[in-house]
Protein backbone atom coordinates (compact mmCIF):
# COMPACT_ATOMS: atom_id res chain seq x y z
CA UNK A 1 0.00 0.00 0.00
CA UNK A 2 2.54 2.05 0.68
CA UNK A 3 4.48 1.40 -2.25
CA UNK A 4 1.65 2.50 -4.13
CA UNK A 5 0.95 5.79 -2.64
CA UNK A 6 4.51 6.41 -3.46
CA UNK A 7 4.43 5.58 -6.69
CA UNK A 8 1.15 7.75 -7.56
CA UNK A 9 2.63 11.04 -5.92
CA UNK A 10 5.89 10.60 -7.57
CA UNK A 11 3.91 10.10 -11.28
CA UNK A 12 1.80 13.44 -10.05
CA UNK A 13 4.77 15.05 -9.74
CA UNK A 14 6.37 14.09 -12.50
CA UNK A 15 3.56 15.46 -14.30
CA UNK A 16 3.21 18.37 -12.70
CA UNK A 17 6.77 19.46 -13.71
CA UNK A 18 6.35 18.45 -17.19
CA UNK A 19 3.34 20.48 -17.89
CA UNK A 20 4.82 23.39 -16.47
CA UNK A 21 8.25 22.63 -18.57
CA UNK A 22 6.33 22.14 -21.41
CA UNK A 23 4.17 25.64 -20.94
CA UNK A 24 7.28 28.02 -20.50
CA UNK A 25 8.66 26.48 -23.39
CA UNK A 26 5.84 26.57 -25.95
CA UNK A 27 6.39 28.40 -29.58
CA UNK A 28 4.77 31.25 -29.19
CA UNK A 29 6.03 34.38 -28.47
CA UNK A 30 4.17 35.71 -25.81
CA UNK A 31 5.38 39.87 -24.96
CA UNK A 32 5.83 39.71 -21.43
CA UNK A 33 4.64 43.67 -20.02
CA UNK A 34 4.46 44.88 -16.57
CA UNK A 35 2.89 47.48 -14.85
CA UNK A 36 6.28 48.97 -14.63
CA UNK A 37 7.11 50.12 -18.30
CA UNK A 38 5.23 51.33 -21.12
CA UNK A 39 7.04 50.61 -24.79
CA UNK A 40 7.32 52.91 -27.44
CA UNK A 41 3.83 51.44 -29.39
CA UNK A 42 1.97 51.95 -25.91
CA UNK A 43 3.02 55.69 -25.65
CA UNK A 44 2.32 56.14 -29.59
CA UNK A 45 -1.35 54.73 -28.93
CA UNK A 46 -1.93 58.10 -26.72
CA UNK A 47 -1.53 60.91 -28.84
CA UNK A 48 0.34 62.23 -26.25
CA UNK A 49 2.96 65.15 -26.98
CA UNK A 50 4.81 64.64 -23.98
CA UNK A 51 5.96 62.24 -21.85
CA UNK A 52 4.43 63.14 -18.63
CA UNK A 53 1.02 63.43 -20.51
CA UNK A 54 1.56 59.75 -21.91
CA UNK A 55 2.61 58.86 -18.05
CA UNK A 56 -0.77 60.48 -16.98
CA UNK A 57 -2.97 58.23 -19.49
CA UNK A 58 -1.51 55.18 -18.89
CA UNK A 59 0.00 54.79 -15.70
CA UNK A 60 -1.12 57.76 -13.36
CA UNK A 61 -0.29 55.98 -10.48
CA UNK A 62 3.35 56.68 -11.22
CA UNK A 63 2.78 60.89 -10.94
CA UNK A 64 1.09 60.21 -7.74
CA UNK A 65 3.39 58.50 -4.74
CA UNK A 66 2.61 58.10 -1.20
CA UNK A 67 4.66 60.54 -0.37
CA UNK A 68 2.54 63.50 -2.75
CA UNK A 69 -0.75 61.88 -1.63
CA UNK A 70 0.31 63.05 2.14
CA UNK A 71 0.34 66.85 0.43
CA UNK A 72 4.33 66.79 -0.17
CA UNK A 73 5.76 67.61 -3.84
CA UNK A 74 6.67 66.16 -7.06
CA UNK A 75 9.86 67.20 -6.42
CA UNK A 76 10.67 63.95 -4.15
CA UNK A 77 9.85 61.87 -7.54
CA UNK A 78 13.51 61.61 -9.75
CA UNK A 79 13.42 61.47 -13.52
CA UNK A 80 16.39 59.69 -15.57
CA UNK A 81 16.87 60.06 -19.40
CA UNK A 82 18.92 57.23 -20.52
CA UNK A 83 20.68 56.37 -16.98
CA UNK A 84 21.28 60.17 -16.53
CA UNK A 85 19.38 62.56 -14.03
CA UNK A 86 17.47 64.84 -15.74
CA UNK A 87 15.16 66.36 -13.33
CA UNK A 88 11.98 65.85 -11.48
CA UNK A 89 8.22 64.93 -12.22
CA UNK A 90 8.10 68.34 -14.22
CA UNK A 91 10.85 67.65 -16.35
CA UNK A 92 8.72 65.23 -18.09
CA UNK A 93 6.44 67.81 -20.31
CA UNK A 94 9.61 69.03 -21.16
CA UNK A 95 10.43 65.92 -22.96
CA UNK A 96 8.44 65.04 -26.49
CA UNK A 97 7.56 61.88 -26.83
CA UNK A 98 9.50 61.15 -30.12
CA UNK A 99 12.27 58.85 -29.85
CA UNK A 100 10.99 57.22 -26.57
CA UNK A 101 11.98 53.88 -26.76
CA UNK A 102 10.23 52.89 -23.18
CA UNK A 103 9.32 54.52 -20.07
CA UNK A 104 10.12 52.39 -16.64
CA UNK A 105 8.94 53.26 -12.75
CA UNK A 106 11.12 52.31 -9.96
CA UNK A 107 9.11 52.39 -6.13
CA UNK A 108 11.29 54.61 -3.68
CA UNK A 109 13.48 51.33 -2.79
CA UNK A 110 14.08 49.73 -6.19
CA UNK A 111 15.10 53.21 -7.35
CA UNK A 112 17.42 53.72 -3.91
CA UNK A 113 18.92 50.25 -4.63
CA UNK A 114 19.93 50.95 -8.34
CA UNK A 115 20.65 54.94 -8.18
CA UNK A 116 21.49 55.37 -4.30
CA UNK A 117 20.00 57.40 -1.72
CA UNK A 118 17.62 60.12 -2.05
CA UNK A 119 14.48 58.61 -3.76
CA UNK A 120 12.05 58.84 -1.64
CA UNK A 121 9.33 59.50 -4.50
CA UNK A 122 10.75 56.89 -6.58
CA UNK A 123 12.24 57.00 -10.13
CA UNK A 124 11.52 57.35 -13.79
CA UNK A 125 13.51 56.20 -16.47
CA UNK A 126 13.26 57.26 -19.90
CA UNK A 127 14.97 55.26 -22.77
CA UNK A 128 15.49 56.94 -25.73
CA UNK A 129 15.76 54.81 -29.21
CA UNK A 130 19.39 55.00 -30.16
CA UNK A 131 18.97 56.10 -33.87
Amino acid sequence: MRRELRYIAMTSMLVAVGACASSKSSGSQSVHRTGNAIDANDIASTAASNVYDAIQRLRPQWLTSTRIRRGGSGDDLIVYLDSNRYGTMNSLRSLSIGGVQEVRYFSASEATNRYGTGHTGGAILVLMSKQ
